[in-house]
């Protein structure tokens, strides 16, 4: 979303309708990076150079814990 830092993109993306897991992706791995992510609701970093394993296994645990949260919620209804 041009005109807004990556920090308000992640929060702004996080916060949708369903809330999704953001995945950001970086040009290199740091904890500090994950930290700030994850304090922003991001939900991982996958870095460059991507590999078809670290993407596929990010997505699949992503899409796991967003179903477990899902169902979470409509157990409490």
């Amino acid at each position: 979303m041009p005109g807004y830092e990556w920090q308000t993109n992640i929060f702004r993306l996080a916060t949708c309708w369903g809330h999704p897991c953001v995945v950001a992706i970086a040009d290199g791995s740091s904890p500090v990076l994950w930290d700030e992510v994850v304090r922003h609701g991001g939900f991982d970093v996958l870095t460059r150079p991507l590999s078809k394993p670290d993407i596929l296994s990010t997505l699949d645990f992503a899409y796991i814990h967003w179903k477990s949260g899902r169902t979470n919620l409509q157990n409490t209804h």
